[in-house]
């Protein structure tokens, strides 16, 4: 594809603006876990969601969903 697919367009928005918008209609805070090209990515993440790094990506996806619930406040 030669881009991260978060910023392929589809209907005039990036993948990950769309999910930003789309999940911003049903809950409060949007959080997004960047990490394979974070620098990249990070000014494409539209300003009403949260970013977080993942610090190692490497370990796949369910690091970046750990990291996510991390840096979570307690209840």
């Amino acid at each position: 594809m030669g881009r991260p697919k978060a910023l392929l367009e589809y209907e005039g928005e990036t993948f990950v603006a769309r999910l930003v918008r789309v999940m911003g209609m049903a809950c409060d805070s949007v959080m997004v876990v960047l990490g394979h090209n974070a620098e990249k990515l990070r000014d494409h993440v539209p300003a009403r969601a949260r970013v977080e790094i993942n610090p190692d990506p490497s370990r796949g996806q369910l690091s970046s969903l750990q990291t996510g619930l991390a840096s979570l406040p307690p209840d």
